[in-house]
């Protein structure tokens, strides 16, 4: 499982770089994986390849990279979990017969948690999720009187980053 999921030899596709102006950039990928990973702070015997104008104090930069393939699914203080993230995964490994698969569990105690791990759409509105009698389940996708099956047409993940920069002086 852990191979379908993220396996050691996995090979990623392509990612454009398209530099809008000295400070945006987009990056593009035909995998929805794609994603801001983190902003870093780079010291400059960190930097490779790079011929700068004077002496570096640092660099800072948007690390731009792929995510796993996990199912992630965020569980509540009553111990209800929803898959967040990962249906298609789920519904595909469910029609190739697999009944288990690892994920990333998050667990949240309060429900203003929810902001930090869960994308707007369920944070705000946490009691469909989590305080319904009868929320959706996974089985839900392969009911034939509740489903609909949709062409879907490929897409591009775009991430752009923007560098703002302000400067100033402070005296004391």
């Amino acid at each position: 499982m852990f191979n379908i999921c993220i396996p050691l030899e996995r090979r990623e596709p392509p990612v454009d770089v398209q530099r809008l102006n000295s400070r945006r950039y987009l990056f593009s990928s035909s995998s929805a994986d794609l994603r801001l990973q983190e902003a870093a702070v780079l010291c400059a015997d960190q930097i490779c390849n790079y011929d700068p104008f004077g002496p570096i104090a640092a660099v800072f930069g948007a690390v731009v990279g792929f995510g796993s393939n996990f199912l992630n699914v965020i569980r509540d203080e009553n111990k209800r979990i929803l898959l967040h993230n990962g249906y298609h995964r789920a519904v595909a490994l469910r029609e190739l017969g697999v009944t288990h698969a690892p994920c990333v569990i998050q667990t949240v105690t309060r429900r203003d948690e929810l902001a930090v791990v869960a994308d707007s759409s369920v944070a705000n509105a946490a009691f469909r999720y989590f305080g319904a009698k009868r929320p959706a389940l996974l089985k839900d996708f392969f009911d034939p009187k509740i489903r609909k099956i949709l062409p879907v047409r490929r897409t591009k993940r775009v991430i752009e980053v923007e560098l703002q920069v302000r400067e100033f002086n402070i005296t004391g």
